[in-house]
């Protein structure tokens, strides 16, 4: 617990200082290093605190990048169609997760599976010990690849995105403010100073 709140302060000054796509590569990659380790350390929570403090970097760079990212495909998209579509960016977003979760359980299966795992015993053998550490490393660490490859094409990132950005905020801005009129227009919402 200490060391993810260590890792969101860390990336809260991180995206400050080298924006979302810089400090989201540079998470995931410290990540990725904790998940490719993971089979060398011991089996019980102390011989795997090395391991588990880089894991913890990805997992604040997921809870403080993962969104804000998705929110600037969001503010793009908007630039180009002049519409907001937060609803279905969401709904699509849902569509690639789900079933990825579901490969992921497969895939964790499958490796136990290989390791001996048999469902009609209670007692399994030491074997799956290991299958299960395989899979929390061999999985996170392939998707993790994919993750920071992605990432590097990710074009919403520097100076000019910034600038469109600020356009994009007064534009809210001022949607906002024709709404609010339009509320005091038809009675619905009463001047602030009434």
């Amino acid at each position: 617990v200490v060391m993810l709140v260590v890792s969101i302060i860390l990336m809260i000054k991180s995206i400050g200082k080298r924006g979302l796509k810089k400090t989201f590569i540079m998470g995931m990659a410290v990540g990725g290093i904790g998940f490719a380790i993971l089979p060398l350390f011991g089996r019980t929570i102390a011989e795997l605190f090395i391991p588990l403090m880089f894991i913890c970097v990805a997992l604040a760079t997921m809870i403080m990048c993962g969104q804000p990212l998705i929110a600037d495909v969001i503010d793009y998209d908007e630039v180009l169609t002049g519409k907001r579509r937060e609803t279905t960016y969401s709904g699509v977003n849902a569509l690639i997760t789900k079933p990825a979760i579901s490969i992921a359980n497969w895939g964790f299966l499958a490796i136990l599976v290989k390791y001996g795992y048999d469902e009609t015993v209670s007692v399994q053998p030491a074997s799956v010990g290991d299958g299960v550490v395989t899979a929390y490393s061999v999985i996170p660490v392939i998707t993790i690849i994919i993750a920071i490859i992605a990432i590097m094409f990710f074009k919403l990132d520097g100076p000019e995105w910034i600038k469109k950005k600020h356009e994009l905020q007064i534009i809210h801005e001022q949607k906002e403010k024709a709404f609010v009129e339009s509320l005091m227009n038809e009675g619905k919402l009463t001047s602030p100073s009434n």
